[in-house]
């Protein structure tokens, strides 16, 4: 079962993109820091350690390595100053993508609800308890795919606080204990397909582990097929 060591079921998870440094021309921030770039996804996209990740026909598999947060009480309107308060734990989340997917809701004015909503692409680690990272601000990301280091990075360079995160998101949606941020991703952001193996973990600054992902990246067999008319794959 999915999260199923974690004191709280999630009734949604919300990712924040364009988290890092590296996100912006020379890894320079502006001055005036923008407002939050966030998303749902829902509850059912996550993935538990050793399960594969099904990539849908028609599309590669973008990947993001993320340290998220477990929210441990409900947060409305919480000020940026107590919101670490709410924090139960942590855990190693990746934040996958249906790539094509989602270059074509772009292109469109599109809702992302199918890139970042279907089943498999929100794997997720065990909980990780409060006193395991003594500071959330400085852990290692780092992905591993077919033995090619990906990914390498480290949560310093996030351009938001966590507690920042917290405030902003609670300030619009409710959250609930259980609910799950997904902070953002260092870089290195690119794309697999069926056939990847991938190796992500989550490390202290002293190189301790604190948690590992192998994901096997497979065909997704049924449903969903990017490229062809809908009424095709639901005969």
């Amino acid at each position: 079962m999915v999260c199923e060591d974690f004191p709280h079921k999630p009734t949604k998870v919300i990712g924040v993109g364009k988290a890092y440094t590296w996100n912006y021309p020379g890894e320079k921030v502006p001055e005036t820091l923008p407002e939050p770039l966030t998303f749902l996804r829902p509850t059912t996209s996550l993935l538990p350690k050793g399960s594969p990740l099904e990539q849908p026909e028609g599309t590669s598999i973008a990947y993001e390595t993320e340290i998220a947060v477990v929210i441990g009480k409900e947060a409305k309107n919480v000020k940026v100053a107590d919101a670490m308060s709410y924090i139960e734990g942590y855990a190693l989340a990746m934040d996958m993508c249906a790539r094509e997917v989602q270059t074509h809701a772009r292109k469109e004015g599109l809702p992302w609800a199918v890139c970042k909503g279907a089943d498999t692409l929100n794997p997720i680690g065990r909980f990780i308890k409060l006193d395991e990272i003594p500071d959330p601000h400085n852990v290692n990301l780092k992905l591993v795919i077919d033995g090619k280091v990906a990914q390498d990075g480290n949560s310093q360079d996030l351009i938001y606080t966590i507690a920042q995160e917290i405030a902003y998101i609670s300030s619009y949606m409710t959250l609930l204990p259980g609910d799950i941020i997904l902070t953002g991703a260092p870089k290195g952001v690119s794309t697999v397909v069926a056939g990847a193996k991938m190796v992500a973990t989550l490390s202290l600054p002293d190189g301790k582990v604190l948690d590992e992902m192998e994901i096997d990246v497979v065909t997704k067999k049924e449903g969903y097929r990017f490229g062809k008319h809908w009424l095709e794959w639901l005969k």
